[in-house]
């Protein structure tokens, strides 16, 4: 199932899956995991998904909108001012 995904970033551990790259890629990814884990038996707990993303972020995907939503803003670096 993992080697499937097409996120830029897939680190996984067990059964915890982070997922990073463009919103609809996540979503698609998201959404295939959902799909192949029903076949073999296991699911997402949607209450323990996180979504993390910039405050500018649109996330227009049904699935992506039930997580818990983390938001950042962007800050100018500190070091560099």
């Amino acid at each position: 199932m993992l080697l499937s995904l097409q996120a830029k970033m897939n680190l996984d551990y067990l059964d915890d899956i982070t997922l990073g790259g463009p919103v609809q890629t996540v979503a698609s990814d998201a959404a295939e995991i959902m799909r192949t884990g029903a076949e073999i038996g296991i699911s997402l707990n949607i209450s323990r998904c996180e979504l993390t993303a910039h405050s500018d972020t649109l996330v227009n995907d049904t699935l992506l909108q039930s997580f818990i939503v983390i938001q950042f803003m962007y800050y100018q670096n500190f070091l560099t001012g």
